[in-house]
């Protein structure tokens, strides 16, 4: 198995980057997100990897922290998701935001995800639920809602496209040490400002 990769960005696509390592390329599956975050690296990056083989196909799936490894083995675990959708949710919802609205039932957040309807998400609260409860259930349990899903209701709430809020927030919190919501939404408005 590839557990980690590294190397330069070589090339991308929407939801792939080619990754040079010593002269071969390796194409991993990336969030949009990820991607964005890669390309704009100078020299070598890193990814926590999992590859998937299947009977007529092998995919590599990149990661840039362990969080988003752990929540993608999860979602895996979960019957008629597959790596694709794991990928979608996992580049729509933050980790521990996809954990809080599972251990609060809150199936409002999961339908944001391009391809989850309400039975797709019943079905991931049904079968996560003791899982979340085991894994984060203490980390979260006076949490209701994330400050980072806080921040970009804020965002929306000042004007901005909850897309373009959820990406800049994605960002900022993953290059920043943000200590709450109010912080996450200074660094982003800065960081909007920035782009005109």
């Amino acid at each position: 198995m590839i557990a980690h990769i590294r190397g330069q960005v070589f090339r991308s696509g929407t939801e792939w980057i080619i990754i040079d390592v010593s002269g071969i390329g390796y194409k991993v599956f990336v969030t949009p997100a990820t991607r964005d975050d890669l390309c704009s690296t100078q020299g070598e990056i890193f990814l926590h990897t999992v590859l998937i083989v299947r009977e007529d196909s092998q995919a590599l799936y990149g990661f840039n922290s362990i969080e988003e490894l752990e929540m993608f083995h999860l979602l895996l675990s979960v019957s008629r998701i597959g790596p694709a959708l794991a990928m979608k949710i996992i580049g729509t919802i933050l980790p521990e935001t996809i954990a809080l609205a599972i251990i609060n039932k809150d199936e409002k957040v999961l339908l944001r995800v391009p391809g989850i309807g309400s039975r797709s998400a019943q079905r991931l609260m049904l079968e996560l639920e003791d899982k979340m409860k085991a894994r984060y259930a203490s980390k979260y349990q006076t949490t209701v809602v994330s400050p980072q899903e806080d921040a970009i209701l804020g965002l929306v709430t000042l004007g901005f496209d909850e897309e373009k809020a959820r990406e800049v927030v994605l960002k900022v919190t993953k290059i920043e040490r943000c200590t709450g919501t109010a912080d996450i939404i200074k660094k982003a408005l800065s960081l909007l400002r920035k782009k005109g």
